[in-house]
């Protein structure tokens, strides 16, 4: 046994000769991956193996692990991506899987810790009790500041920013882009323009507000008194309440506005003011039309399944949809750029209100929504 583990160790030492220094420590080196280009500095320490336990460690191409940083696997996966930067004094405690994704920035004195110890039971002594294992999730482009921890069962998506001495506690999840920080952390920022923010709410109002007409069909005095509205002009009041709570610093200057469907004005919209540019939201027709539609240039886009575009001409906007089912190419809507009349616009409103007939399957039904990452429409 002896024999076998030198024989590992001086393979190890001679493979990675150009990676690590004269004062790395290993412990199930036949169990430990270290990618072209990556340095490991003096006093760190990796444990692949506990005793019986078997665990892996694999280090992608191009990382830096800094200096007294120890990574020991557990009965776990430990796996980092390229590029990857960590401060000195890391420490990666497994059992649960940790895996770390590209170009991830780590600061010094960092501490992931995939297990814990499970207290319920107060007779057993602290020495005694069971380990509990959560896996950690850190994926691309992540920075986390200095003195923080990372606890067990966490997901830390693409983007996010961890600030200095944060405890991220058990089972958090941070979202793309979010800034949190604090003890316990918390989301308090996030590194998103306000377009993208609001784009982001776009897809998530259509995952969770399925676009119907039952309201219509059935019960008419239910319309206006649910956040489940079945028309664009509900849909657009609802969302614009949304976006005027999640903004409120922000001058907006959220606008209902009429749109034309087959050259009638048929279709509430949302006009708004960003960064003094014009942009247009339609959450209210049931297409996944995730994108804000600028006044300034052409777009063109993809979601479950669509393509979308758009084509501007003189003061006016035209939305294009190709649903990739044989058919082709057809008008969506075309919008006037014009800021409208609040009075006007709401006219219509309640004219459209008072004769359904003039809605859009009217006395048929339609129900649009999202499931699981797939668009469903039920028509007629």
């Amino acid at each position: 046994m002896y024999l076998t583990q030198l024989i590992q160790k001086l393979l190890f030492k001679f493979k990675y000769r150009n990676n690590i220094s004269n004062y790395f420590h290993a412990v199930g080196y036949k169990d430990i991956l270290i990618g072209k280009g990556s340095t490991i500095k003096d006093f760190s320490s990796f444990q692949a193996h506990r005793g019986d336990v078997q665990g892996k460690i694999v280090i992608g191409a191009n990382c830096t692990i800094g200096e007294s940083s120890k990574i020991l696997a557990g009965s776990g996966i430990v796996s980092i991506g390229n590029n990857t930067l960590f401060g000195s004094k890391l420490t990666i405690l497994g059992g649960g899987n940790v895996t770390i994704g590209n170009n991830v920035l780590i600061s010094h004195n960092v501490v992931i810790s995939s297990s814990s110890h499970d207290f319920t039971n107060i007779k057993v002594l602290a020495t005694d009790t069971p380990s509990t294992f959560g896996e950690i999730s850190i994926s691309d482009n992540v920075f986390i500041g200095a003195n923080s921890t990372i606890l067990m069962g966490c997901i830390i998506n693409e983007g996010a920013i961890v600030g200095a001495g944060s405890v991220v506690t058990q089972n958090t999840i941070i979202g793309k882009n979010e800034v949190w920080y604090g003890n316990p952390a918390k989301l308090q920022n996030t590194r998103l323009s306000i377009k993208e923010q609001i784009e982001i709410q776009m897809v998530k109002y259509l995952e969770n507000h399925p676009f119907h007409n039952l309201f219509i069909l059935y019960q008419k005095e239910a319309m206006y008194a649910s956040k489940y509205g079945g028309t664009c002009s509900t849909r657009s009041i609802h969302f614009r309440s949304i976006l005027n709570k999640l903004f409120p610093n922000n001058s907006l200057n959220i606008n209902l506005h009429i749109a034309k469907i087959a050259d009638r004005k048929t279709h509430t919209i949302l006009r708004m003011l960003i960064d003094d540019k014009v942009y247009f939201s339609d959450i209210g027709m049931g297409y996944p039309i995730t994108k804000l539609i600028p006044c300034d240039e052409n777009i063109k886009f993809s979601c479950y399944g669509m393509d979308f575009r758009t084509m501007i001409n003189q003061d006016k906007i035209t939305v294009y949809i190709d649903e990739n089912e044989g058919n082709g190419e057809i008008e969506l809507m075309c919008i006037d750029m014009k800021l409208q009349s609040q009075d006007d616009v709401q006219i219509n409103i309640d004219n459209r209100a008072n004769d359904m007939s003039d809605l859009s399957l009217f006395n048929k039904l339609r129900y649009l929504f999202i499931h699981d990452g797939v668009f469903y429409k039920i028509k007629r």
